[in-house]
């Protein structure tokens, strides 16, 4: 019986002290999310926040990264790694990355390509340099700040806005 009353006791403290401290904690900037399937063509995305994904085939250029967090590197799996102009190219098949909490813009190019992010941000497709700048939209789906997935053509030239709408500088 007394440890039916320590479990008890400890339970109604555990439980009372999550409340306060919930009730202290400020509340969170509010997020957004993009998310990618199957996409093909080239793809570019810059925001604010978490981004991860896969490349089935073909190129992940790093544009720039600067981490939220000390120590928050990018990772990146199944791809070889070289500098071209100046920015950091991996290319190969299956290509996974993570880019944690900070401020990237990254360029996506080829098939099977998987995408998402938390915060805020926006995804541009880009034309194959011969189609001019009305080219067609790549294909594949995207879903911006939770709603249902639609196709890349139903943005046209806009980028599609993800989280909320002051873009990262």
């Amino acid at each position: 019986m007394r440890t039916f009353r320590f479990v008890v006791v400890c339970s109604a403290l555990l439980v009372s002290g999550s409340v306060v401290a919930r009730a202290t904690v400020a509340p969170s900037e509010p997020s957004g999310s993009l998310a990618v399937f199957n996409a093909v063509g080239t793809l570019a995305v810059h925001g604010d926040g978490v981004i991860f994904g896969v490349v089935g085939q073909g190129s992940l250029v790093l544009v720039n990264y600067r981490p939220g967090v000390p120590g928050a590197t990018p990772m990146v799996s199944g791809a070889t790694a070289h500098v071209e102009d100046g920015l950091v190219v991996y290319s190969g098949a299956n290509i996974r990355f993570l880019l944690p909490e900070g401020r990237y813009s990254i360029q996506t190019s080829g098939s099977g390509i998987d995408l998402s992010a938390v915060g805020r941000g926006a995804i541009s497709s880009i034309p194959p340099a011969n189609a001019g700048p009305s080219g067609p939209p790549p294909g594949g789906l995207v879903a911006l700040d939770g709603a249902s997935f639609a196709s890349f053509s139903a943005f046209g030239s806009s980028p599609g806005i993800f989280g909320p709408h002051a873009l990262p500088s």
